[in-house]
């Protein structure tokens, strides 16, 4: 799978507002150390849960090595786009004038306050 350098989530004071951002996409310091994961990394257990990414389509994405690459390419060719190549008349409308970026698949939550309450 595609994972962020494991050096990346060892903040442990994120406030609010980086955390909104954290939701949205990855910031550009973090996308620069995107890789695929290869077998030697897990091996290693280099890598957790919480540095997985699933990918935003774009010119500067990597795609996991895997057959996540392939849903994401077929569910794109279902509406007519190319991931790969501009098709689109209008430069600003294809998906080689978007950088991309991505996306945490899970993010620990961080000073998380919670109440148990007990139903009869």
């Amino acid at each position: 799978g595609t994972v962020t350098d494991a050096s990346e989530n060892n903040d442990d004071h994120t406030n609010a507002s980086e955390m909104d951002i954290f939701a949205e996409t990855l910031p550009e310091e973090t996308i620069q150390s995107v890789k695929i994961a290869d077998s030697e990394d897990l091996l290693k257990a280099v890598y957790t849960l919480e540095d997985v990414v699933l990918p935003l389509p774009g010119s500067e994405t990597l795609f996991p090595g895997n057959e996540v690459a392939g849903i994401y390419h077929e569910i794109a060719n279902k509406d007519g786009i190319s991931l790969t190549e501009s098709i689109h008349g209008v430069k600003e409308f294809s998906i080689t004038s978007m950088k991309g970026g991505y996306r945490r698949v899970l993010q620990r939550p961080i000073d998380c306050e919670w109440i148990f309450f007990h139903t009869i």
